[in-house]
């Protein structure tokens, strides 16, 4: 498992295993020095490198946005944020996730030095996620639009998908997020 942090700060549109890195973090500078070590060693290890977006599930990580969202909303509390109109499918469940690393020990053979990113399956624009998870939520938190300060990226799951990934829809992504996390708040 990787982290779609190799990619640093894309500049918009959507991301695919193509994309080359812009200002990765040193966190996504050590993640992609990792799938280049193991990419220079094909007759040690068969390496595939699955870039994460946000995982969620029951431990969903709380620096995760889409957790400190969905606490701010619970907690009634005012939430801003940019680019309303964006098709977010940055997230995934956890559980999807095992279930296409299963899929991928099951097969006899793997392409070789395979970096693939995987989301959800584009929905509906950020603002309408958002106003989902706050009428999810019955929260009172009003949502307020501010100007972006960078561009807004998704994620291209066609690799993914050409070994056997199936992503499911972002919405009903976030619906199960939600509930499980009202029921463990």
């Amino acid at each position: 498992a990787s982290s779609m942090s190799v990619y640093g700060k894309p500049e918009g549109g959507l991301v695919s295993e193509d994309t080359a890195p812009l200002f990765p973090s040193d966190y996504g500078i050590a993640k992609l020095q990792a799938e280049q070590l193991f990419a220079d060693a094909p007759e040690v290890v068969s390496a595939v490198s699955i870039r994460l977006p946000a995982l969620l599930g029951r431990d969903a990580h709380s620096e995760n946005w889409l957790v400190r969202v969905a606490q701010s909303l619970i907690q009634n509390e005012d939430l801003t944020y940019s680019s309303p109109h964006f098709r977010f499918n940055n997230a995934v469940m956890a559980s999807d996730v095992a279930m296409f690393f299963v899929g991928l020990a099951m097969r006899d053979t793997l392409p070789p030095d395979v970096r693939v990113p995987i989301g959800s399956a584009p929905g509906p624009c950020l603002a309408d996620i958002l106003e989902q998870m706050r009428s999810d939520l019955n929260s009172k938190s009003r949502l307020k639009i501010l100007p972006s300060k960078t561009s807004s990226f998704g994620i291209d799951n066609s690799a993914a998908k050409k070994l056997g990934y199936r992503p499911r829809d972002v919405m009903e992504t976030i619906k199960l997020f939600v509930q499980d996390f009202a029921q463990n708040a």
